[in-house]
């Protein structure tokens, strides 16, 4: 290995590495968490030198360590072995955000160097991410896909092997890494070992590494939903395209829903709230804005602006009269008993929206009215004359709007001499002609005699024990309606045997 810059890089690869060696010492000094997407081989165009790989000597015999190897820049190099090595822009994303890089200390179409070659990644690592030491296990993981020629040996991180082998330079020869430590604060050193065929004359060889954050399903340190793969600031939370935070912050909540308020860095906290914790927890009624001041170890001071919406959830509430024997449609269901139905839907802010439903079951009324006729009599019933038996039903509409049924009953009997017999019209207009409601009992005795009358509502009117008695057409005082109304009357016949006669008279109390 050369320890001078051979004459075949220009003046511009030296102020590249230049550039390079300035960056990379005011990385360890700042200790900046790296950016994954940037860690890849070939960072820049072909023929120059690579920002941040390094490359060590020949070895006829595998190292055990790199520690102590001396390691000089790399070279970016696409074009070392063409038709062989697999072509880095041919590849599916993200692994074609590389280049092939080779050693600087000869040209890779004249190399004589064979067996076993260092590349190093330098790592400058922070001592926390995310708020987790980098000290511990599985805090941080690397994941990287890599091509070499011939093939990858073994992989070290910080001196320590990882048992890595494998892969080799065609497109499916590629061979993929998860690397989760032991890493250290400040400096670190990811080195893989390649091993490269001797064959006594040309000899290509090669690396061809990206970091793959699709790789691992970890790979999100800052749990920001940004890939550490394009994450600029992969260990602080960030609300940016890019993983990092600004200074203002947009949140979207439901009416009644909270929310956790979080500062994006270190330092003594003051919300306009009043609370001086790192986070807390809000559930505004209205859209608000907060403010945080953050005051760092330095005395500086920042401003950030959390600006909250609140989108509002709905509720709407109706009644519903079913009659009996309807249905409803609720959301799919059919509804055919009384309760409360609630539905949630969600809104297009994607807040709820529940709409409750409270459904009344009414029933049918429905009056049956029994009717003995004799022999060539004849009954009026709703302005229709009736002679024969049978059952009539008639639908009336209620209050509510639910149907009442009326069901008209008509017996043909075998009457007996001893008979009561009930008018089937009566006017209680007060002219003296047919103003009340009596009855004839013949040559009937009275014992065990009751009358009982109601309206087409089945609502009792009048009732009386004593056949000497009469309806006058009033109800509590009141004079009854013109219409139709049923009477029900039971005796005891001249046999002994208990009778019941039921009948309709027709009030008319305007004739």
């Amino acid at each position: 290995m050369c320890s001078t810059i051979p004459h075949f890089i220009n003046k511009q690869q030296i102020i590249a590495l230049v550039v390079f060696l300035w960056t990379y010492e005011m990385s360890l000094f700042a200790q900046t968490f790296p950016n994954a997407a940037q860690l890849s081989t070939g960072q820049g165009q072909p023929g120059q030198i690579d920002p941040i790989w390094l490359s060590s000597d020949w070895f006829d015999i595998p190292p055990t360590s790199p520690i102590g190897i001396a390691f000089d820049s790399c070279l970016i190099n696409n074009s070392c072995a063409p038709g062989a090595w697999v072509d880095p822009t041919t590849l599916p994303p993200p692994v074609n955000n590389a280049n092939w890089i080779t050693g600087i200390d000869v040209p890779c179409d004249q190399n004589l160097g064979d067996g076993y070659q260092f590349f190093r990644l330098p790592l400058n690592l922070p001592s926390t991410c995310n708020g987790e030491s980098i000290l511990d296990e599985g805090v941080y993981n690397l994941f990287l896909s890599g091509y070499a020629d011939n093939s990858i040996h073994d992989v070290f991180i910080n001196g320590i092997s990882q048992g890595i082998s494998g892969g080799d330079f065609t497109p499916g020869g590629f061979l993929q890494m998860d690397l989760d430590g032991p890493w250290q604060a400040g400096e670190n050193f990811v080195d893989v070992l390649i091993y490269n065929i001797p064959n006594g004359t040309f000899n290509p060889y090669g690396l061809l590494l990206v970091a793959d954050s699709n790789a691992g399903a970890n790979s999100d340190l800052d749990n920001d939903g940004v890939a550490d793969f394009l994450d600029e600031c992969p260990c602080l939370p960030g609300n940016n395209s890019n993983g990092c935070p600004s200074d203002e912050f947009q949140f979207t909540l439901c009416s009644g829903e909270s929310l956790t308020l979080t500062a994006p860095n270190a330092g003594i906290y003051n919300w306009s709230s009043g609370e001086t914790s790192p986070s807390i927890v809000v559930s505004p009624e209205e859209s608000t804005t907060y403010e945080l001041s953050i005051v760092d170890a330095s005395q500086n001071s920042s401003t950030y602006t959390y600006q909250v919406t609140v989108n509002s959830s709905y509720m709407n509430i109706s009644s519903v009269i079913l009659c009996e024997g309807q249905t409803l449609i609720i959301n799919g269901n059919t509804i055919k008993n009384s309760g409360i139905y609630e539905t949630v839907y969600s809104t297009v802010e994607g807040c709820d929206s529940v709409v409750v439903t409270e459904v009344e079951l009414l029933p049918s009324p429905s009056s049956t009215f029994q009717f003995n006729l004799c022999q060539g009599d004849s009954l009026t019933f709703n302005n229709a004359v009736y002679s024969e038996s049978g059952e009539f039903v008639f639908t009336y509409v209620t209050e509510s709007g639910c149907d009442s049924l009326v069901i008209l009953d008509i017996s043909k009997i075998i009457c007996v001499p001893c008979r009561y017999f009930f008018p089937n019209i009566f006017t209680p207009n007060g002219d003296g002609l047919n103003d009340v409601f009596d009855i004839n009992e013949g040559s009937c005795q009275k014992e065990g005699y009751l009358v009982e009358i109601y309206n087409r509502w089945g609502i009792r009117v009048y009732s009386s024990d004593s056949p000497d008695q009469y309806w006058n057409g009033q109800h509590q005082g009141d004079l009854c309606s013109d219409g139709t109304y049923y009477y029900v009357s039971n005796y005891i016949d001249v046999d002994g045997k208990r009778k019941r006669i039921t009948g309709y008279v027709q009030l008319l109390a305007n004739e």
